[in-house]
Parts: structure tokens; sequence; C-alpha cells
């Protein structure tokens, strides 16, 4: 996305556009960046700037790759716009950091207004890093928000998730954290969350769901 920094979208990349992504396979998609990030193994949206809304509806997300030099988000789908994300099978995706942070195997989003997440079965998926100093966040689905972001999270099934690091490591389902002071809102409702793991020497915090700074 970023020549020589930032590689993203394996799969599909939006770029200041707001559509309508259904009924698709998207499948053994990749990222690798030899730089700084990667992003995005499956899909990507963006920039933070935009003020598009995308949805992602009854899709399979499966087997898709982000692989960073330093840091990696978003294995199977990453987001820094306002969204919609029901009814996938978001399945087998995994986000590898080698020298800093992993976060979101299967969904990864960052300083989004609103996320909404229903009805999704989230299972399999993978954040990693290979730093003994770094932390891995939200093997599922992570959400990086800022103080006036609103994420609803509604009837998903979230299972068979795992998070791997020798550092801190928050939410092998799930992982939410807030950028600076408390605020915003999350909704969390009416989902499955069960078999979740972690695999490292540090303690886990919040083997399903993980909380940081936010109001619930």
């Amino acid at each position: 996305i970023i020549p020589g920094i930032i590689r993203g979208s394996g799969g599909i990349h939006c770029s200041n556009a707001g559509p309508k992504i259904c009924h698709n396979r998207i499948i053994n998609n990749s990222v690798t960046s030899p730089f700084q990030e990667a992003l995005g193994g499956g899909i990507s949206a963006g920039p933070p700037t935009s003020n598009a809304f995308i949805v992602v509806e009854d899709n399979l997300i499966q087997s898709n790759t982000t692989t960073g030099d330093e840091f990696a988000f978003g294995g199977g789908i990453y987001l820094v716009i306002s969204a919609r994300i029901s009814g996938n099978y978001i399945l087998d995706n995994i986000v590898s950091a080698e020298n800093q942070q992993a976060w979101g195997g299967g969904i990864g989003t960052e300083s989004v207004d609103s996320i909404i997440v229903t009805g999704n079965i989230v299972l399999r998926n993978k954040a990693q890093t290979n730093s003994n100093t770094q932390l891995a966040n939200g093997g599922g689905m992570f959400f990086l928000k800022n103080s006036a972001a609103f994420v609803r999270l509604i009837g998903n099934r979230i299972a068979y998730n795992e998070i791997k690091s020798n550092a801190f490591q928050g939410g092998a389902g799930v992982g939410i954290d807030q950028i600076g002071h408390s605020g915003g809102n999350v909704l969390f409702a009416n989902n499955l969350i069960y078999k979740n793991k972690y695999t490292g020497s540090e303690t886990c915090h919040g083997g399903g769901l993980y909380l940081n700074r936010s109001i619930v």
C-alpha cells in the first residue's frame, strides 16, 4: 500500500470505495512484507480518511495469510473504514509477525467510526509473533478503536482460534483495545465463544475475550 513500508491486500483491496462484497470464495491469498507492515491477506479497505462504508457478507474467507517482517494485521480481513461484516465463514486465516506485533488472525480493524460484526463463523484463525518480547492479540478478531468508535459484535460463533507469543498475549478469541483514554462503546451480545487457546510462555489475558480501556 505504501511502497517500501507497507504491503496489503492479498485478495481484494478497496481504496476510497464502499462496495458490497457478497457470496465470494476468498481463499489462499497472501501478503508478505520484507519491510515493516503487512495488512489484509484476504480483504483490505481504507484509507482511514475515507468516509466510505463497506459491507462484507455471506463470503467464505479461508486460509489467507499476512506475514510482516515487523507488524502484521488482519489475516482474513483488515479495515480502517466503517463496515458491516455479516454471515461469513472466516476460517483458518493466519497473521504472523517476525519481529514485532501480530493482531487479528481472522479480522483486524483500527480507528473505524463504526464496525458491526454479526452472524459470522470465526474458526481456527491464528495470530502469532516470533519475537520473544512482542505481543499477539486477537486470534479470531482484533479491534483497535478510538474513543468515539462503536464496536458491535452480535451472534457470532468464535471458536478454536489461537494466539502465540512468548510475551504479552490478549484475546485468543477476540481482542478489543482502546487508543488513549477510555470511551466509545462496545456491544458484545449473543456470541458463542469457546475452545480458543494460547501458546507461549507468558500469561494470556482473556482466553475468550480481552477488553482494554473500553466501555461495554
